[in-house]
């Protein structure tokens, strides 16, 4: 727990799994219940791309693992 990319990657975790459960879940329970213009989709679509740039830095920290010794 001393490796300061261990606390960002769960940070980042806990971020995404916000950002799904508070953002991007209802707004897709809401556009395909009621379809629009597709202005919905469009920031739907914004959220899920921060969602998988937040995992992307995720898997990238546990995989480089900066700062840690061989």
């Amino acid at each position: 727990m001393g490796e300061i990319w261990i606390n960002i990657s769960m940070i980042l975790t806990v971020v995404a799994g916000g950002l799904l459960v508070l953002h991007i879940y209802p707004r897709q329970r809401d556009a395909l219940a009621a379809p629009d213009d597709g202005k919905r989709l469009r920031t739907l679509s914004m959220l899920a791309g921060i969602y998988n740039l937040l995992w992307t830095i995720v898997v990238v920290l546990m995989i480089v693992r900066p700062g840690s010794h061989p």
